[in-house]
């Protein structure tokens, strides 16, 4: 018997047969839940040792892309099966299973599957979502507030002297003048309010962009 989850409900379960080559198979039982497909194997009882049930199959059912059950016309003496295509590791894999009823699997199967890849593309969504937002802030908390989202524009035809790199949140990358150095030879006064340059003490235009610097 299974362990189920919290909030998980059982809806099938049956004796059943694993097949896994032409003339092999695993005895057991399969198990249809609300969220999960699962086939246990049988243990194995002798008079010197005992082996326990192993669990072969556990399927979430947003991880199943295809089922569908096969009934022959001839049904005495044949095998009714359900087969289940489902993701693995990239890849499409497929188990057969030999039940009395397939059609009943394959009409739950695919009712509860539906629900729930929706349910779980949601919640991928919710989490990619939570994922950008989170580097987003780091982005921000390693670049320095003061910063983020900060643009230069001169005006056309003006030169500007050398400037830093600064990385914003996003990534990008934007040029920032440099800022009044501190030297003994030079003295300044503040940075232009145009583009940030350095203002030499006692200039009247801005060197960087010409913008007439007004005193305060």
């Amino acid at each position: 018997m299974p362990i189920y989850q919290v909030g998980e409900h059982e809806l099938l379960a049956e004796s059943s047969s694993m097949i896994t080559g032409i003339d092999e198979q695993l005895e057991g039982k399969l198990f249809l839940t609300d969220k999960r497909l699962i086939f246990e194997k049988h243990g194995k009882k002798s008079l010197l040792r005992a082996s326990p049930g192993q669990t072969v199959i556990d399927l979430y059912l947003y991880e199943i892309k295809n089922v569908y059950g096969a009934v022959p016309k001839l049904r005495i003496f044949t095998t009714k099966t359900l087969t289940v295509e489902y993701l693995s590791e990239g890849e499409i894999q497929s188990v057969k299973f030999a039940l009395r009823n397939p059609d009943e699997w394959e009409s739950d199967i695919r009712k509860f599957a539906s629900d729930l890849k929706k349910l779980h593309e949601d919640e991928q969504r919710r989490t990619d979502e939570d994922m950008h937002r989170r580097s987003v802030e780091m982005a921000r908390a390693k670049a320095g507030t003061t910063n983020v989202g900060v643009m230069n524009v001169r005006p056309e035809g003006t030169t500007m002297k050398k400037k830093e790199t600064v990385v914003d949140a996003e990534g990008a990358e934007t040029l920032l003048p440099q800022r009044a150095p501190t030297t003994d030879v030079v003295e300044y006064d503040g940075n232009c309010i145009e583009c940030g340059g350095p203002l030499p003490f006692g200039s009247k235009f801005c060197p960087s962009c010409g913008l007439k610097v007004t005193k305060k």
